[in-house]
């Protein structure tokens, strides 16, 4: 039985059999530690997902036979993703918010717009809010 490890990286964010956008990041290497540090290499851009995995391959030279399974996997989106999001949301949230303030009414309708403009901004800010601090 031989074992070597492959580690590959998406464009799409697909899982490793998705040809079209699945690239080789190392060619077969001996460790999984060697597969793991290439794929520490990956970036995120607003191309490439970042997202990157390393698969085992397992040949048996008696009977001809390979397996793959996929022993690790780095989701970009899980890992740091999701809280750039979060705080980006604040930052807009922010911003309508101070739009709602400024906006100056001249009748009792104009009054009331801008009351449910700056409520529905709070609301959402604050959720923006507590679920960054979960992220804590």
């Amino acid at each position: 039985m031989k074992t070597l490890y492959k580690a590959y990286y998406t464009t799409a964010g697909y899982d490793w059999n998705s040809p079209d956008d699945t690239h080789d990041l190392t060619a077969y290497v001996e460790t999984l530690e060697e597969a793991m540090e290439a794929g520490k290499t990956v970036k995120h851009d607003c191309f490439v997902t970042g997202d990157w995995w390393v698969v085992k391959e397992t040949m048996d030279e008696a009977t001809f036979t390979h397996t793959h399974e996929v022993v690790y996997r780095y989701n970009w989106y899980n890992a740091v993703g999701h809280r750039k999001h979060l705080a980006r949301m604040v930052e807009v949230y922010e911003g309508v918010l101070a739009k709602a303030k400024a906006i100056k009414p001249k009748t009792e309708k104009g009054e009331q717009v801008k009351a449910t403009k700056i409520a529905r901004a709070e609301k959402s800010l604050a959720e923006y809010r507590e679920l960054l601090a979960k992220e804590d």
